[in-house]
């Protein structure tokens, strides 16, 4: 019984530590996003500002 207690805490343990990479990766994926659109919206606004000819 003990033992698969333990097995059983290491697979949660393990479960754990996965959802964590996949959430780290997410907010990493997620800070690239505001990066290009913060990037997107300031050349538009360069564009935008721009005098034409």
């Amino acid at each position: 019984m003990i033992g698969r207690s333990f097995s059983d805490a290491v697979i949660q343990k393990e479960k754990l530590a996965t959802r964590e990479k996949w959430l780290k990766l997410l907010e990493d994926i997620a800070n690239q996003l505001q990066e290009i659109k913060e990037t997107a919206e300031a050349r538009r606004h360069l564009h935008c500002a721009s005098p034409t000819n």
